[in-house]
């Protein structure tokens, strides 16, 4: 299993830390490790992207809540 696959089961501190290692390694000096920076920075971002497109708005998440309490008190 690569590192790849595996940013989807990481939780946000961890993908935070994994992505903040990949930009330090982008400007040290090139080298395996860099090479797979510039490999795994865009995933990364797609992974935070993917997150926070699946994650609800606070306006969405308000107007279910409140559906919910009127099925509920119904």
């Amino acid at each position: 299993m690569t590192l790849a696959n595996t940013l989807p089961t990481l939780d946000l501190a961890s993908l935070g830390n994994l992505r903040d290692n990949a930009t330090r390694l982008l400007a040290g000096p090139p080298g395996a490790r860099h090479d797979q920076a510039v490999v795994l920075l865009p995933l990364i971002e797609a992974e935070f992207a993917a997150r926070a497109a699946a994650k609800p708005t606070k306006a969405k998440a308000t107007k279910v809540a409140k559906v919910k309490k009127v099925v509920e008190t119904a």
